[in-house]
């Protein structure tokens, strides 16, 4: 969220949860737009957030994972996406928008505790907050969702192999000022 959105929805009432659901929706189907909305999250709420910068990569060499492998393509159409994995990656932008929301002023309690978490992330980035807030949210997919999403991770895949550790020393380095991502 950056400084003029949060001045865009500041006087309109309404609440983070409601903002946060609203950029959701703006990308559900969109993976790009997905990425984006991550991207745009990690700069906080006025749009400079410089201790979040190795998360940021962290996350969005994850989301970039995500994206290689078609498993945020929209559910409709020749080629869909994976309905947990679009789940998984839809909380943890949902909660993360949220805790961006309230900590740019937005009203309204945390509308889950995982959004506590990540607004515990934003008020001091340390790579256990980042952990926590990830996971829970994740997490919160996995244990509401388990009947309905019968395979969890693809085998052979380790989320700290392929991503890269926040504090910049996972295996794949993460992100890189050439992607895009250093600011």
């Amino acid at each position: 969220m950056t400084h003029s959105s949060s001045r865009a929805v500041g006087g309109s009432g309404m609440s983070a949860a409601a903002w946060a659901e609203r950029q959701i929706a703006s990308v559900r189907d969109d993976p790009a737009g997905r990425l984006a909305l991550m991207r745009r999250c990690y700069h906080g709420p006025f749009g400079k957030a410089p201790r979040h910068l190795p998360f940021r990569r962290a996350a969005l060499s994850f989301m970039r994972w995500q994206l290689r492998r078609g498993l945020l393509r929209p559910l409709s159409g020749g080629r869909p996406g994976s309905p947990w994995w679009r789940a998984v990656n839809e909380r943890i932008l949902r909660d993360g928008c949220e805790a961006v929301a309230l900590s740019g002023g937005l009203p309204g309690p945390a509308s889950a505790r995982t959004v506590d978490f990540w607004t515990a992330f934003v008020g001091r980035p340390n790579a256990r907050a980042w952990y926590r807030a990830h996971n829970g949210s994740a997490g919160a997919v996995s244990g509401s969702r388990r009947s309905r999403f019968r395979s969890g991770w693809p085998i052979g895949w380790s989320h700290r192999s392929d991503t890269a550790d926040a504090r910049g020393t996972g295996s794949s380095g993460g992100g890189t000022e050439a992607d895009g991502d250093s600011g």
